[in-house]
């Protein structure tokens, strides 16, 4: 694959915050960057006001604002020094993935040179935008919105149909590539950094937390890594993402995640939110008696049952994958509920989607991971890989400012 620009900013320094925000939570991590492994060096997670976001939308920047300077103290009260240098980590609609194919042919076989390369580049991202504003008015029903990239990787390169690493000087007749690329609306970006200069810190980049796990199983001891599908269970969302030779084929979003199970409990259960989440821990856990773990089971499995057929019908809308890797890797808050590992592997849900084989499916570990080191000892449970994996969006920050 050749290069292409994902990340122009400016260059951080060796200590940088990330963060994850969720409708009910802002999770921050401190990194300390030691010669190319980096450091878990801080860590917190602050609970957000009610009503001041949606999963799209920052309602309230102040308070947004607050909360965020509030999560970053208590992730930085043992540093030495302040950290200031952040990077946000975007999920869901609140950004717009597309994987677009283009091609570049001539009658006889040439040598490729840059400006064959710069045509498909050309061709490929402005059907790209094209493509994102389509998506803009599925989901919103927007039509004038302005738009940035924020991600470009290439999933892959041909030259008459031979997938190559790199075209240039090779000779041929069909130049094919196909983009991976992440837009998210100007509108957006502005709020995200409002927040980010409220709450008196710099702006680095927004990063999107797909990309960043995809980009960190590549780097990880895991066995299978060309090939398979990642759902990622985070707080206000499940995502879908199909993964082929290493690169995002496309991503699909569900609106179900972590808190709805716990919105469940609370409704059948007469608790309140935070009554039902520490039910749910408890029970996570192992802690709870037979009969109680009975009847949250069935305020847990009428949410998952939705959950599952939500899932089907996310495979069912990859109208450009043919046949599905039988890889899939599960993480984000969701994969804490046994209920959620258990169900994607014994629920015959898949027998009608093109899966390659019977599709193995399992939680992704954090030992599986040794690029990313947690000084701390407090970063123990696997929900936490997918803002880890920002870490990885530092360095490659820092290769391309290098």
């Amino acid at each position: 694959m050749f290069e292409l620009p994902i990340f122009k900013k400016n260059k951080p320094s060796n200590k940088f915050l990330v963060a994850e925000i969720d409708t009910t939570h802002i999770k921050v991590l401190a990194f300390y960057n030691d010669l190319g492994k980096i450091k878990v060096i801080g860590s917190s997670i602050v609970p957000v006001k009610e009503n001041t976001m949606t999963t799209t939308y920052i309602i309230d920047k102040e308070s947004v604002a607050l909360t965020l300077r509030e999560a970053v103290n208590t992730a930085t009260q043992d540093s030495a020094e302040p950290i200031k240098d952040i990077i946000i980590g975007i999920k869901g609609d609140t950004s717009i993935e597309v994987t677009t194919t283009a091609k570049a042919t001539s009658v006889h076989k040439r040598v490729i040179q840059n400006k064959d390369m710069n045509e498909v580049y050309g061709k490929i991202m402005e059907a790209a935008y094209i493509q994102a504003q389509n998506q803009i008015v599925q989901n919103t029903g927007i039509y004038d919105a302005n738009i940035e990239v924020v991600t470009t990787s290439s999933v892959y390169t041909k030259l008459d149909e031979v997938i190559v690493e790199n075209p240039l000087d090779l000779e041929g007749s069909i130049l094919e590539n196909a983009i991976f690329n992440t837009f998210i609306q100007t509108e957006t970006l502005k709020d995200i950094k409002s927040i980010v200069k409220k709450a008196g810190l710099n702006y680095i980049s927004v990063a999107p937390i797909p990309y960043a796990i995809v980009q960190n199983i590549s780097e990880s001891e895991i066995e299978e890594t060309n090939d398979y599908t990642l759902i990622n269970m985070s707080k206000d969302i499940t995502e879908l993402v199909v993964i082929f030779g290493k690169g995002i084929v496309g991503k699909k979003t569900l609106p179900i995640g972590y808190n709805h199970i716990i919105e469940g409990i609370s409704n059948k259960m007469g608790l309140t939110e935070k009554e039902s989440e520490r039910v749910l821990e408890t029970y996570s856990s192992g802690q709870l008696t037979e009969s109680e773990e009975v009847v949250l089971q069935k305020c847990i499995n009428e949410v998952l049952m939705v959950w599952i057929e939500g899932l089907k019908i996310c495979f069912e809308e990859f109208n450009e994958v043919k046949t599905f890797a039988s890889n899939i890797y599960l993480t984000g808050e969701g994969t804490l509920i046994p209920d959620v590992i258990s169900l994607i592997k014994a629920n015959n849900w898949y027998k009608n989607i093109p899966f390659k084989n019977i599709p193995e499916s399992r939680k992704l570990e954090l030992n599986e991971f040794p690029n990313i080191h947690d000084a701390t000892g407090k970063i123990n449970a696997a929900s936490w890989l997918p803002i880890l994996s920002l870490g990885n969006i530092y360095l490659e920050l820092q290769e391309q400012n290098d």
